[in-house]
């Protein structure tokens, strides 16, 4: 069962722990309206709204603009009836799903458990490159992506510095077969020791060319994704994560609220603001690479607005302000739209979550929904098919 518990401050959040089961919903509602209007005499209401709920032996809190929240604080018990039938009825497909897809969300810990993935005499990389596609197949699969739909969707990478990083990282060894492919034998970081380098192709091949990712390459990714000495602070490492940040997104596996996510973008926003990306993004900017930086930050704050908005919570890249941001006139529509996007509902979470000041939601709601209205189809357009 969930226990669910509604949280205004601290007081509130350290008392949870004895707090009864509420039995009624409506119960739950009142008790959270009551708490935000007297925390309002002080400061917005909404910053220490909190819903709280346990699963299991576990405490998530979620905050005003979290799904889960609207839905326990706006929902009838009488809806709440419907949606439990309707929700034990699509567990059971999940499961059925997830059992056919092996998939699991203590995939990472599982690993722990995996016996021999690195062979005796091995290394890490020993063990990776054993488990690798020919050198060929993985340039030609890297063209082909550097072509492909996703990577022209995000383009947070320089392909010609990515092949680049290849041929110099990833050591050709001797033929494996008639038609001339070799085996690669060894991974070997850049002279400036910069390991992320070929972190940037093995997360391209995680996430784009194998159906069942080896484990291999997952304990290799997770160690640079977490390695605190391996040139933390570089291009390459912010590349990787939001790589894999993406992937999550990519493939709807968010856990529907983002939480899953949520690690990875507190990562790439922590390691933008340490690289300099908001103070001003063009002094990192090289003529060739611009774009592709560009790009970064701009999916970097997209991405921020997602789990601000799902878990509830501020903002994790805060006080940018949209000419700090420097909106770009270039680009193709859909670009200059897409971070119009981001601006407003950066913009929109800030207000909302702004400690000094209660925001009117209604005119926030009316500029967003005027927003939409102007540079948006009707959402029947986007619900057919040959519109595509």
């Amino acid at each position: 069962g969930i226990e669910c518990v509604y949280l205004s401050n601290k007081a509130d959040a350290d008392s949870a722990k004895t707090a009864p089961k509420h039995g009624r919903l409506q119960d739950e509602q009142s008790s959270f309206q009551e708490s935000c209007s007297v925390s309002a005499r002080t400061l917005n209401p909404l910053v220490g709204a909190k819903f709280l709920f346990r699963k299991e032996d576990r405490w998530i809190a979620c905050g005003v603009t979290s799904m889960r929240t609207i839905f326990h604080l706006h929902c009838s018990n009488k809806f709440n009836d419907h949606f439990m039938i309707a929700w034990n009825k699509l567990k059971q497909e999940r499961l059925k799903w997830k059992q056919k897809n092996n998939y699991s969300s203590l995939s990472e810990w599982t690993l722990l458990a995996v016996p021999d993935i690195v062979r005796s005499g091995e290394s890490l990389i020993d063990a990776v490159c054993r488990i690798l596609p020919s050198y060929e197949e993985i340039h030609t699969h890297l063209g082909s992506y550097f072509t492909g739909q996703r990577h022209r969707t995000f383009e947070i990478v320089d392909p010609k510095k990515a092949m680049q990083d290849f041929e110099n990282c990833f050591i050709m060894g001797t033929k494996i077969d008639g038609v001339g492919h070799h085996r690669v034998v060894s991974l070997v970081s850049t002279q400036t020791h910069n390991f992320h380098c070929m972190g940037v192709i093995i997360e391209i091949l995680r996430t784009t060319f194998y159906k069942d990712v080896p484990k291999e390459l997952d304990i290799f990714s997770g160690y640079l994704s977490s390695a605190a000495s391996l040139k933390s602070f570089s291009i390459e490492k912010l590349q990787c994560v939001m790589l894999r940040a993406i992937n999550v997104d990519f493939t709807a596996m968010t856990g529907g609220d983002f939480s899953r996510a949520y690690m990875f973008v507190q990562m790439a926003c922590s390691l933008a603001i340490d690289l300099g990306f908001t103070s001003d993004i063009n002094i990192l900017i090289t003529a060739t690479r611009k774009k592709y930086l560009e790009n970064l930050w701009w999916w970097i704050l997209y991405m921020d607005v997602q789990v601000s908005f799902n878990l509830g919570v501020p903002l994790l890249i805060r006080d940018i302000s949209a000419k700090k941001l420097l909106l770009p006139s270039s680009g193709t529509k859909q670009d200059r739209l897409f971070r119009k996007t981001i601006l407003i509902l950066r913009e929109t979470m800030d207000a909302i979550y702004d400690k000094e000041s209660v925001p009117n939601i209604a005119n926030l709601i009316l500029r967003v929904k005027t927003f939409i209205g102007v540079n948006f189809k009707p959402l029947s357009f986007y619900m057919t098919a040959a519109n595509y």
